[in-house]
């Protein structure tokens, strides 16, 4: 856990990471263990898919609980297919890509934006990349907006 800072106050973010390991010279690799597709390379730089940088940012911090602080040495994506002919394949998007104060940065500029009273809470950033996975598509209601009256059909 780690906290940004907001016009609002301060923004805590957290995060569980499929896997940490802590190297003899004090760095981080962080990997996300992924069985479907790897988010492409240009939309984490877009800043669509943040998990990889979140969790860069919280162990260079040192806000996994009861672990030490450290850089990042990589943010590996396991892609896992289950597959004999092709078991898995590591994917690093982030190849000399990360840099804490720039995730930092770009993190707390986000919050500030989403502390302002106008600004709005899209369920979808960008429709045209929309991710495969939807956590707050039932908060929006916007099943209700495409599909009027037979959205639950």
């Amino acid at each position: 856990m780690i906290f940004l800072q907001a016009a609002q106050g301060p923004v805590k973010l957290t995060a569980r990471a499929d896997r940490l390991e802590y190297d003899k010279e004090g760095q981080w690799t962080i990997v996300d263990y992924k069985t479907g597709t790897v988010p492409s390379g240009s939309l984490i730089k877009k800043g669509l898919r943040n998990q990889l940088a979140v969790e860069g940012l919280i162990a260079f911090d040192g806000g996994f609980e009861s672990l030490p602080a450290g850089a990042v040495r990589s943010l590996e994506y396991w892609q896992l297919s289950g597959k004999k002919s092709a078991p898995g394949e590591i994917k690093t998007p982030f190849a000399d890509l990360f840099d804490a104060d720039e995730v930092r940065d770009r993190l707390e500029r986000l919050a500030n934006y989403f502390d302002q009273i106008n600004t709005p809470y899209p369920s979808e950033r960008e429709p045209i990349n929309v991710p495969p996975f939807k956590p707050y598509q039932h908060l929006s209601r916007s099943r209700e907006w495409l599909y009027g009256d037979n959205a639950d059909e």
